[in-house]
This record gives C-alpha cells, sequence and structure tokens, in this order.
C-alpha cells in the first residue's frame, strides 16, 4: 500500500517491558516509553474484532495495523497505546530500511 505522510493523523505512544524483580520469585512489568516513542503520527486502520467466552467471562479483542514512519527499534514485546487503549504488537513484517512506512500490526483486549 501507499501512504502519504497527511495519512498519519493519530498520535501514538510506543512503550517497552521493564522486568524487576518483586521480592517473591517472581517479576514486576512496568512500562518505560522508548526514545521517540512519544507522540508519534500513525495512521490506524481496524483489521478485525471478536469475542470469545472463557469461563464465564467475556473476553472481546480488535486487531489494528499501525502505519508509522519506518524506524528500526520497534519489537513484537513493546506496545502501542492509542486514544487511552493499549495495544500488543504481534506483528512487524521486515521491510526495506528505504522504505518510507512501517506497518505494525496489534491487538487490544489482550493480556500484556
Amino acid at each position: 500500500m501507499s501512504y502519504c505522510p497527511a495519512d498519519l493523523d493519530e498520535l501514538i505512544t510506543i512503550s517497552k517491558p521493564i522486568y524487576s524483580d518483586d521480592g517473591y520469585g517472581g517479576q514486576d512489568v512496568t512500562w518505560q516509553v522508548i526514545e521517540n516513542g512519544k507522540d508519534v503520527w500513525a495512521k490506524a486502520v481496524a483489521l478485525s474484532g471478536g469475542e470469545s467466552s472463557d469461563h464465564n467471562k467475556v473476553n472481546d479483542t480488535h486487531n489494528y495495523r499501525f502505519v508509522v514512519r519506518n524506524r528500526d527499534d520497534l519489537d513484537e514485546t513493546m506496545k502501542i497505546t492509542w486514544d487511552g487503549d493499549d495495544y500488543n504488537i504481534r506483528s512487524i513484517p521486515k521491510v526495506s530500511r528505504r522504505a518510507m512506512y512501517l506497518e505494525v500490526e496489534a491487538e487490544r483486549g489482550v493480556a500484556l
């Protein structure tokens, strides 16, 4: 797909997990905004959504594609925050370093 700068009209934040010892043999997770990860312009495209039931609890998920300027500091352990909701990054298809845009697939409604 081709995009133009005007298509990137939504602000997102990109964060990475920071793990620390919880003192009981486990780990606590906090989220830290990555360098140049605050107020990133993106295009948000809804891909799909669904609902499931598990142990008398209804779970809903929504898959989105976030298009951002090409960058090499993202990975699938990170999350995107958009409009107050967190999206777990699921896939970052490899593109040429010369490509102008990067399409990041993320899912809302899952544990991060």
